[in-house]
């Protein structure tokens, strides 16, 4: 299991790579203004304190989703307003998959046999799927 948040964290997203056995979240602090995606073994965080990956530091992820089949980990980030993608084995480097017509995207599903990508909008006009 990931350890509790204390009172100062907030987790916002969370999902897990079935294959790799690796569970993802991302989360934000309030003492220190801090953002990032996180990534923790999911085997080894059942016994003690393994060690927690951290990645896309800064970014405000409002949503994220692990593609198992492709090996891949989606975001949204809503104030660059974009949907980005990483490398499960390689996730300091990452690739803007989405940025036009995107206005503070909040949430992504995947559906990995499909290949499909779906993700929401929400603005002040009218909300989109």
């Amino acid at each position: 299991m990931v350890k509790s948040a204390d009172s100062s964290t907030s987790r916002h997203s969370l999902d897990y790579d079935r294959v790799s056995r690796v569970v993802y979240w991302s989360q934000s602090t309030t003492d220190s203004n801090s953002r990032s995606v996180r990534a923790q073994q999911f085997d080894q965080a059942i016994g003690g304190s393994p060690p927690t990956t951290e990645f896309l530091s800064s970014w405000n992820v409002g949503g994220l989703a692990v593609d198992w089949f492709s090996g891949n980990v989606y975001v949204t980030e809503t104030n660059r307003q974009i949907i980005a993608m990483a490398r499960i084995n390689n996730l300091r480097m990452y690739r803007v998959i989405l940025r036009e017509g995107l206005h503070r995207p909040t949430t992504v599903a995947l559906d990995p046999y499909a290949g499909l990508i779906l993700h929401y909008l929400s603005s002040a006009r009218r909300d989109l799927v």
